[in-house]
Order: C-alpha cells, then sequence, then structure tokens
C-alpha cells in the first residue's frame, strides 16, 4: 500500500456512493420509461421507442455496474491491506485516517491519550517506512 493508494479510499467510497445514486436514478427512470412515451404512431420514426429506450438505459446500468465493481475490488483490496497491519495503534490510525476520512489531529482526538497529530502521523510514516511501504 502506498500513500496514493491510501488517499484513493476516500474518493473510492465518494465514487461509489456516485454509482449507486445513479443507479438508483436510471432503475427510477426505466420504471417511469412508459408514462413517458405514449406509443402513439409517429410517421418519422420506424422501430419501438420504448424497446430503444429500454436498451440504452440497461447499456447505461450495466456501464455503472461495471464501475462499481472496479471500484468495490479496490476498496475491498485497500482495505484488506490495512486489516494485516500487526501494530494496533497504526491500524486503527490508518483506518481512521483513510477510511474514515479523518484528519490527522482528529485521529490523534480518536486515539485519545498523549496523541497529537503530528506524533500519529510520524509514527504511521515509520511503521510503513520499515515495512517497505511509502510513507503518508
Amino acid at each position: 500500500m502506498t500513500n496514493e493508494e491510501l488517499m484513493q479510499l476516500t474518493y473510492l467510497r465518494a465514487e461509489l456512493a456516485d454509482c449507486i445514486n445513479r443507479f438508483r436514478m436510471l432503475e427510477e427512470e426505466s420504471s417511469h420509461a412508459t408514462s413517458l412515451i405514449t406509443g402513439l404512431p409517429n410517421a418519422k420514426r420506424i422501430g419501438d421507442p420504448t424497446a430503444e429506450m429500454a436498451v440504452r438505459l440497461n447499456e447505461l446500468k450495466r456501464q455503472i455496474s461495471n464501475r462499481l465493481l472496479k471500484v468495490l475490488d479496490e476498496i475491498i483490496r485497500l482495505e484488506k491491506g490495512l486489516s494485516m497491519v500487526d501494530n494496533t495503534l497504526i491500524r486503527q490510525a490508518l483506518i481512521y485516517r483513510y477510511i474514515d476520512g479523518n484528519t490527522w489531529s482528529l485521529v490523534a482526538d480518536r486515539l485519545g491519550g498523549d496523541h497529537t497529530a503530528d506524533s500519529v502521523r510520524k509514527a504511521c510514516n515509520r511503521y510503513l517506512q520499515r515495512n517497505g511501504k511509502t510513507a503518508v
């Protein structure tokens, strides 16, 4: 895990929520699609407009589903990496920072004790450097 990968967790979670919202909106649109189409014959158009809309909506849903799966795979990979951190304090600090999206100051507050933002950040940096990972 690198710092850049860990920082992506916050953005991945936002993208995940966006994918879910878009998918839900498409589901709602597709359920209301028949009310938008009168089904009256149109001399300028050949084909079934309802079927065309359904095909396009399904293609959009498929694309969003594929993006959603990629985002979930990346989140799982990064969270699995964090769960493998053997030092409890460091693991908690990294989870608070990168999964929960807290600032180093809030991480220190959540950890309690005499921890400061700098001491927590430096401890995480040292841990990652000792374990061959990029410092945060």
